[in-house]
């Protein structure tokens, strides 16, 4: 089949699909959005809860062992 032949079945095609109705569009569109909401809530809670958790164990690192404390190692003829 030639590229013209191609176009016209193409063209009959979408000419044969009955719109969307508008109710329908308007149903997809707010169930897409309200399922990016919540994967975005759930994302940012998952975010919120890792980065308390690195700052409990920053927090007590640093209050066990405060980093002026410790020896300098990495100065040769420290120790």
């Amino acid at each position: 089949m030639d590229e013209e032949g191609r176009k016209a079945e193409e063209l009959k095609f979408e000419e044969s699909l009955a719109p969307v109705p508008d109710q329908k569009t308007l149903v997809l569109v707010n169930t897409f959005i309200i399922q990016t909401a919540g994967l975005l809530n759930r994302f940012s809670a998952l975010c919120e809860r890792k980065l308390e958790a690195v700052n409990r164990y920053c927090f007590a690192e640093f209050v066990t062992e405060p980093p002026l404390a410790r020896p300098i190692l990495h100065i040769s003829g420290t120790r």
